[in-house]
């Protein structure tokens, strides 16, 4: 057979149907068509050691042209996302790449909405306060990053609760206190105590001074307002009856020459008694009158 038109065949080593000048031509015809077997008459394959890799093939991402239009993984390439703070959330602000794989300090995703602040991240809660104003929150709503704010504290009570928000229950809750008659509160010595709050109950009144009886003492000890009131003393019967203050002032002089007086409880003497006459009163003042003077008269 007379071979009317010649071409180049190229060698198709790997057998995909490609063949390239890196592994060798050889002589082909075209009229009659005829081809030297393992050649052909395409040379576009980039690498014809691999039937993977030839024109029109699956781009893969790979770092290798597998199609042999002259670039890399062209189309393929996944975006990453620099991480800035390391928590394995990234986003677009600090920075994008686009590769094969992750970079070192790139991932996958960009739903971080704070990348630098590790703590902050989705799916993690931020919490603020303490006691009934603790509150917690999503710490991102999308790529927002949310405030966490406390609630409102109010007036310490005495429950047992941390009321003011300030970590302890019923912390420095003190009250005044008195269980005298009220008309007596803060009158003469009579004064308030105190009681103290734990564990949602007010202690025993503490520190308060409440009525005693009156003493001579110039003090107002049964808080009614008034000083050394006490009944007058009384003494003896009859004509010997006597009454007396109940309290008495005693003063003298001390030994560096100080005029010095107190309040002291006095006495009562009572009236001297006489020899009894028959006069109808009870001059000896044992209770009875004219006993023992009285003459027998017969009829």
């Amino acid at each position: 057979m007379i071979c009317i038109e010649n071409a180049t065949a190229y060698r198709d080593k790997d057998g995909d149907g490609y063949g390239s000048t890196a592994n060798g031509t050889a002589l082909a015809c075209l009229s009659p068509f005829s081809v030297p077997s393992g050649y052909t008459l395409d040379n576009s394959d980039c690498n014809d050691n691999s039937a993977a890799i030839k024109p029109g093939a699956t781009e893969v991402c790979e770092g290798v042209d597998n199609d042999c239009d002259g670039q890399v993984d062209e189309g393929v390439k996944s975006t990453f996302y620099r991480d800035f703070d390391s928590d394995t959330y990234g986003s677009t602000v600090n920075g994008t790449t686009q590769a094969c794989s992750a970079p070192g300090g790139y991932v996958g995703s960009n739903s971080d909405c704070n990348d630098n602040n590790a703590s902050v991240k989705p799916g993690v809660y931020k919490t603020c306060g303490v006691g009934p104003c603790f509150r917690s929150v999503l710490a991102c709503n999308g790529l927002v990053e949310q405030m966490c704010s406390p609630g409102a504290a109010t007036a310490e009570v005495c429950d047992g609760v941390d009321n003011d928000c300030d970590g302890q229950a019923d912390d420095s809750l003190v009250r005044s206190c008195y269980d005298g008659p009220s008309a007596t509160a803060g009158v003469g010595e009579c004064t308030a105590g105190t009681q103290t709050c734990t564990a949602g109950t007010w202690g025993a009144c503490s520190g308060q001074v409440l009525p005693r009886a009156e003493q001579c003492d110039v003090k107002d000890t049964d808080c009614d307002g008034s000083l050394n009131n006490l009944p007058q003393l009384t003494c003896g019967t009859g004509p010997c009856a006597r009454t007396a203050p109940a309290c008495k002032l005693e003063c003298w002089y001390d030994q560096f020459g100080n005029y010095r007086c107190v309040w002291d409880d006095n006495l009562c003497m009572p009236g001297t008694p006489v020899n009894e006459v028959c006069n109808g009163a009870d001059d000896d003042c044992d209770g009875n009158t004219d006993d023992g003077v009285l003459l027998t008269f017969y009829s």
